[in-house]
């Protein structure tokens, strides 16, 4: 009976000490529609990605502006490729002629015409061309510079007709079909918060609310902070939600989830 006593007491002052911990969190913000069930979230898009230029060359042309949207595969940017199709063909031309030297010193080596030195580095060379022109063809396409997913433009980190370096960031560009939701709790919730689980958020300046889904929970708490991070998931196939938007997320502990 003393045990139960105990063991009641104990889970009563964990409750309390979770609420005080919310009231404390919470206290000083009454933005927060949640009251003390209420932490604050902020919104970033799925996919967060800046383009830069795989070659050097003058930007012939952009094709997107800030804001505007694309499909995958789409030319985003294209830069002047007159002097890649220049190499292109001339690797091509080197492949062909070091093919046929191929061909002729294989056949004279099979006929034990030539030595195995000479055989050797015909085929080397021929090796050599086909991977010079698989460069050439590689370098003529990335003059292309393509969508590697539906988004939409941030902004321009380029103008048309500039030259720019191999690496240089051309365009930023996300994909916010899915908002990913980031949080932190105090760490006496960690064992009540599961991936998969679904709860509500407020969005600021939104009136509606909407459902999040748990997709990641991090696995260590933060000493400074005695808090965790917690990711989670907005369809966002409306288009209502912009990445940088912040809100609230409704969290309700039950006494048999500690």
């Amino acid at each position: 009976m003393k045990r139960f006593v105990i063991l009641l007491l104990m889970i009563n002052l964990t409750l309390f000490t979770i609420s005080l911990s919310m009231d404390q969190a919470h206290a000083q913000d009454p933005s927060n529609p949640y009251g003390n069930k209420g932490f604050l979230l902020i919104l970033y898009p799925l996919k967060d990605t800046t383009l830069s230029a795989e070659v050097a060359g003058k930007i012939k042309r952009i094709s997107y502006d800030m804001g505007e949207t694309f499909k995958k595969g789409d030319v985003l940017i294209t830069l002047d490729s007159d002097y890649f199709h220049s190499e292109k063909e001339k690797a091509a031309a080197n492949a062909a002629y070091s093919a046929a030297v191929y061909q002729l010193k294989k056949e004279l080596y099979d006929q034990k015409s030539v030595s195995t030195v000479e055989y050797i580095k015909a085929q080397a060379e021929h090796d050599i061309s086909k991977a010079s022109l698989a460069i050439a063809r590689k370098n003529l396409a990335v003059c292309s510079v393509r969508a590697p997913y539906d988004g939409k433009v941030v902004k321009r980190l380029s103008r048309e007709n500039e030259f720019v370096a191999k690496g240089q960031p051309l365009l930023d560009i996300i994909d916010d079909r899915i908002i990913r939701v980031k949080f932190h709790l105090p760490s006496l919730l960690y064992s009540a918060i599961e991936v998969g689980q679904i709860y509500r958020i407020k969005i600021n300046d939104i009136p509606s609310e909407f459902e999040s889904k748990i997709t990641h929970i991090s696995p260590i708490v933060e000493s400074n902070t005695s808090s965790f991070q917690v990711f989670a998931q907005i369809d966002n196939a409306e288009n209502k939600i912009r990445a940088g938007m912040t809100g609230y997320i409704r969290i309700e502990v039950k006494r048999d989830d500690l």
